[in-house]
């Protein structure tokens, strides 16, 4: 835990020495490309970070939240556990309001709305530990976890980003497949993998939650609700 809590200091400062010095390599979740030239080769850059991340078990989702800012509405993050492509339980891990109040640059109280989403997830090393997932809205503004029991007999699961999807009023939008996979026989011997995409649909239409043993789906939906109940 200590060597990760380190790891995640240095990603971050990094990060912040890129961006003062203008850095060519780009955050595109686990697929970096490094732009750097053969003679810096061994100059610690943003990959060499972000591969660390991966190899712990830590990657870093961010989505953009287009939920529209004409009014309050009510958003739940939810997890949806499937087991052999059924549904078992649909929990809401967290409700939040849309909008909520701040302050703008001339100090004034202001209305202010959701706009961005991002989660750190962490993998499960040994059987007892949970597999984990840090949410931040609004780069930090607020913040909440889950702890999530899978299954240790299924282990290793597999994480993969949904491909992006239309947004609608009421609709479930799929951020994240937390998946076991399904056995196969290679050279008479029982495996399991998956084998989807790397960007699974957000509609589900795919063989490969039908062929799964065990998933969970991480998501959200907005309602057309004031949380609060008020204006």
């Amino acid at each position: 835990m200590k060597t990760r809590i380190i790891f995640i200091i240095s990603f971050t400062l990094l990060i912040l020495f890129a961006q003062k010095s203008l850095a060519q390599n780009e955050y595109l979740d686990y697929r970096l490309r490094d732009t750097v030239p053969d003679k810096d080769f061994t100059i610690f850059n943003m990959n060499d970070f972000r591969d660390a991340l991966v190899q712990l078990g830590i990657n870093v989702y961010k989505w953009n939240l287009p939920i529209p800012q004409d009014k309050d509405y009510k958003v739940h993050f939810y997890l949806q556990e499937y087991e052999k492509g059924k549904l078992i339980k649909d929990t809401i891990v967290a409700g939040w309001s849309s909008k909520y109040w701040g302050f703008g640059n001339d100090g004034l109280a202001k209305y202010k709305y959701l706009k961005n989403l991002r989660i750190i997830s962490e993998m499960p090393e040994r059987e007892e530990e949970y597999f984990t997932l840090k949410f931040s809205l609004n780069s930090g503004k607020f913040q909440f976890g889950k702890y999530i029991k899978d299954r240790p007999e299924l282990r290793s699961y597999y994480l993969r980003k949904f491909a992006e999807t239309d947004f609608e009023i009421g609709k479930n939008i799929p951020l994240l497949l937390y998946t076991s996979g399904w056995d196969i026989m290679v050279r008479g011997k029982k495996s399991r993998q998956y084998c989807g995409s790397n960007n699974p649909s957000a509609d589900l239409n795919d063989n490969s939650f039908d062929d799964s043993i065990h998933y969970i789906i991480v998501g959200y939906r907005v309602l057309d609700e004031d949380f609060y109940g008020r204006d």
